[in-house]
């Protein structure tokens, strides 16, 4: 199994950072898990069920793997976590671009093809699956909280092309509705930082994870 010491400190320090300003976060707020060793603890689980959807529920690894595979969305990983260890640039045009960037692979390419579908499948709680705190939680995060459906609002304003920068760039504006008239949901640099953080570790530990169980 992977190393993730150094994920679990940056995450462990996303998670003080958002201490008492937003309580509905998954995985931060949840009082089960050793907020120290939270990619390690994703890790765990996801070994687990990986293993048991391989050998005992194969048609998962089939949806997950179909019709781009897990290794291929590892090798577009890849680039994306060069980008993201490049840091903030201090150009502004390049900065924007790697905020898009960043969205793209957090909200539509890993969210919505492997988070939503493992919730769905995790979530009818065979037995099998049973004992899976870290994962279970993580999950929420496409789930129906109130921070899941903010990151959800986010991600249809996005992917529809109803979105734009604050005029001060100190957070996002988004459209989520499909036709007039239109909700508008603000998500600030927090919001956005706190979601990114999670969701790209989540990326990352998956597909490491899936490279060595599959």
């Amino acid at each position: 199994m992977s190393n993730w010491r150094h994920l679990d400190r940056q995450l462990k320090s996303v998670a003080d950072a958002a201490t008492g300003t937003m309580v509905d976060v998954p995985v931060f707020r949840s009082p089960q898990l050793n907020q120290s060793a939270l990619a390690s603890g994703l890790d765990s689980d996801l070994h687990r069920t990986l293993r048991v959807a391989r050998l005992e529920w194969p048609t998962v690894v089939e949806e997950l793997n179909s019709p781009v595979t897990l290794r291929e969305r590892h090798d577009a990983l890849i680039a994306y976590h060069h980008l993201m260890e490049r840091g903030d640039f201090a150009d502004p045009v390049l900065q924007r671009a790697r905020i898009i960037t960043q969205l793209y692979f957090d909200l539509v390419y890993f969210r919505d093809r492997v988070m939503v579908l493992l919730r769905e499948k995790v979530g009818k709680r065979p037995p099998k699956f049973a004992g899976i705190p870290y994962l279970s939680e993580w999950l929420e995060l496409v789930g129906g909280g109130d921070f899941a459906g903010r990151i959800k609002s986010l991600r249809n304003g996005f992917a529809h092309g109803k979105w734009s920068f604050l005029p001060d760039f100190s957070g996002i504006a988004c459209y989520p509705g499909q036709q007039a008239p239109y909700t508008r949901c603000e998500l600030t640099q927090l919001d956005l930082g706190v979601a990114h953080a999670l969701l790209y570790a989540f990326q990352l530990v998956l597909l490491q994870t899936a490279s060595e169980e599959l």
